[in-house]
């Protein structure tokens, strides 16, 4: 026997089972880490990207610091100070480099008044910044790592899908 609340519980799993699976074509979330000794800066947070194709991820959001300030935003591309085209690639390879998760273009951002940019150039990870109305300073990236950032909603897509369940599997079990 059906109760309004069995039907209730079915249509709420449902609700939310497809917005789960709209979440599985939409943003893609990676965290980032850099340090550079020559130029003393050293940063993270989050990238919010979109798929471009294959392993090329378009970076559309940001958030998170560089010695402690936080990111302001993004610059985008390709912007007066960097000519970032914004483009991150996970796996990592497919760029100028095996190991490589930036182009030549790399990521334009800002911190506070401060325009920064994180690029792969000549073999090696580089982050440029802006000092003054027209110069720039920069240097060799000692490490940079890209992740990709748990996905929240696979949890909740098994817990609901369970929850949806339940009434099947009680009437069953009852009825036997």
């Amino acid at each position: 026997m059906t109760t309004p609340f069995t039907g209730i519980v079915r249509l709420v799993a449902f609700l939310v089972l497809a917005s789960c699976a709209q979440s599985l074509y939409a943003d893609q979330l990676f965290d980032f880490q850099f340090k550079s000794a020559i130029t003393g800066q050293s940063g993270g947070g989050t990238l919010t990207t979109n798929l471009v194709s294959g392993d090329e991820y378009l970076v559309t959001g940001i958030s998170g610091s560089v010695n402690g300030s936080a990111i302001t935003g993004l610059l985008p591309a390709p912007s007066s100070f960097t000519n970032n085209d914004n483009d991150v690639y996970f796996p990592p390879g497919s760029c100028s480099g095996s190991t490589c998760f930036l182009d030549v273009q790399g990521l334009g951002f800002t911190v506070g008044s401060t325009d920064y940019q994180l690029d792969w150039g000549f073999g090696e990870y580089e982050v440029f910044f802006s000092v003054g109305p027209f110069g720039s300073a920069g240097g060799l990236v000692d490490s940079f790592t890209l992740t990709p950032a748990p996905e929240p909603s696979s949890p909740l897509l098994l817990g609901t899908g369970l929850v949806g369940l339940w009434p099947l599997v009680r009437r069953r079990v009852w009825s036997a």
